[in-house]
């Protein structure tokens, strides 16, 4: 019965398990990091379609690229990406948050750093991924001196809670999708000087134009126009910020997509860039088994990768 159950589970909410929860908050970190991969190899047993769709897309790339015999290699270090990203999130919702201060501060680094000094207090937007730490973010924001909001969905009740009340310690501002007044509340504090953090590359909440389209993974994909909206809106300066894992620590990549007063479209410069960082590294790209999924109409996953060039009239 207990395998039947375990099927029916989202990944999100089966690492949020209330034992999980408890034992991240007791057992040392690298103890709890053990437990969560072991759990996590346990739940892809019993998750084929997780499993091949992981494949699938690394198979897409790997073929393209001079050892593709480094395709397990890739794999597996997917699979550990993937249950790093839910550590992730466990320790910073469940741990002390001096704790995670600790811990985040002395193991950061910025690349590009003059990009946040020119829009400290002007209000920005900053656009990410589902990509290596993205869960520390929001918090190495903070720490870098800014006033922060993000734009997030929560699986369990309880995990918003725990990040509610610590984000309110740290100023950070909240923003549930599931809620409404999304896009009235992000301008607005926009407009009070926050650094608004919203994610691309989810494609099953895309809001596509019904007549443009970009490039994505060397294929054309509907182009979703909510960043467009954000953009047009507050006229601010908009960048792309990914949280990249590093040997000893982590690196917040910063990339700028848009100077706020230039006609733009944020979603398809955002996705050019976030490709680049996926092809270097696509074993820290978490969002292969959706990306798979979500894109199949779009993606021949059987084919190799290839870049390609977007026609102008394509993208009208």
């Amino acid at each position: 019965m207990w395998v039947s159950g375990l099927k029916k589970l989202n990944i999100s909410v089966f690492f949020q398990l209330p034992v999980n929860v408890f034992l991240v908050r007791h057992l040392p970190l690298g103890l709890y990091r053990l437990y969560l991969w072991m759990l996590g190899f346990l739940f892809l047993l019993f998750k084929e379609k997780t499993r091949r769709n992981v494949i699938v897309g690394l198979n897409y790339l790997t073929r393209a690229k001079p050892l593709p015999q480094m395709l397990p290699i890739y794999v597996l270090k997917t699979y550990l990406g993937i249950f790093e990203h839910y550590l992730e999130k466990l320790l910073l919702g469940y741990r002390p948050l001096s704790e995670m201060i600790d811990f985040l501060r002395p193991r950061l680094r910025v690349s590009k750093r003059y990009l946040l000094d020119q829009i400290k207090g002007k209000g920005a937007i900053l656009v990410t991924g589902h990509f290596g730490a993205v869960e520390f973010l929001p918090l190495a924001l903070a720490l870098l001196g800014h006033k922060v909001a993000i734009i997030c969905r929560f699986k369990r009740p309880e995990l918003k809670r725990e990040l509610s009340r610590r984000a309110q310690k740290m100023g950070v501002q909240i923003i549930d999708a599931n809620e409404g007044h999304v896009a009235t509340r992000a301008i607005g504090l926009l407009k009070q000087g926050y650094i608004l953090i919203t994610e691309c590359d989810e494609f099953e909440n895309w809001r596509p134009y019904p007549d443009r389209h970009t490039l994505f993974l060397g294929a054309r994909v509907p182009l979703d126009r909510t960043l467009d909206i954000f953009y047009r809106r507050a006229r601010c300066p908009v960048l792309l910020g990914l949280m990249r894992r590093d040997e000893n620590g982590y690196t917040l990549c910063l990339e700028p997509l848009a100077g706020g007063r230039e006609h733009a479209e944020i979603a398809a410069r955002a996705l050019k860039v976030l490709e680049k960082y996926i092809l270097e590294s696509p074993e820290q790209w978490y969002q292969w088994p959706e990306a798979v999924e979500e894109l199949q109409p779009y993606i021949n996953w059987d084919e190799n990768y290839a870049p390609e060039t977007l026609s102008p009239a394509s993208s009208l």
